[in-house]
């Protein structure tokens, strides 16, 4: 997997919180940015 960027602040500074599987059965990465604190959610596919 490649570096995660944040889409607020553009830092690669970023961490998987969580692993999230939705109701259709697809992966949701709960991801965080160390930088600037902000969070979001990105598809997550192997």
């Amino acid at each position: 997997m490649g570096d995660i960027i944040c889409p607020k602040c553009n830092s690669k500074d970023t961490d998987f919180e969580d692993l999230v599987t939705t109701e259709s059965g697809s992966m949701i990465a709960k991801c965080k940015c160390n930088a600037c604190s902000h969070t979001w959610d990105m598809p997550f596919g192997l």
